[in-house]
């Protein structure tokens, strides 16, 4: 699980941090709000994605709600946000278990004393993942085909 500190992921969850687990893209599906919509009327969900250079943002297209993150380096996962993942869900398919959060020093609460939990924190992304956007950036950026 990843706690995301940056301004961005606060700003989406009003709080000082958003919450991620990484699933393999076979494991995830989107299902469609319980709400009538356009697309949930035709059993799809209505998801607003939002592009940056290294990433896709999703969103719920109705509430506005967070839902996941595609980073272009990772093409073979995803990162959900876990406040919408069922319960049930959640037990059945675990995310990973390593816990780590990042971009500490954009958040002045986190930055300023550790909270005893035990989580490594970050500067920016961890070493292993910054290495995997390096060598991404080396090769040309490529964007995800499934975005």
């Amino acid at each position: 699980m990843t706690y995301c500190h940056c301004s961005t992921c606060r700003q989406h969850s009003g709080r000082s941090y958003l919450t991620f687990g990484h699933f393999h893209n076979d494991a995830v599906t989107f299902k469609a709000s319980a709400t009538p919509t356009t697309a949930a009327s035709r059993g799809e969900p209505e998801i607003k994605q939002t592009h940056s250079g290294m990433a896709t943002r999703g969103s719920c297209g109705s509430c506005g709600a967070p839902l996941f993150m595609k980073y272009h380096c990772k093409p073979d996962g995803v990162d959900i946000v876990l406040s919408t993942v069922d319960e049930g869900d959640m037990r059945r398919i675990k995310p990973g278990l390593e816990k780590e959060h990042i971009f500490v020093e954009q958040d002045p609460g986190a930055s300023e004393e550790d909270p005893g939990d035990g989580v490594e924190r970050h500067v920016g992304f961890d070493g292993g993942f910054q290495r995997r956007l390096d060598d991404w950036q080396k090769r040309g950026s490529p964007r995800r085909p499934d975005v």
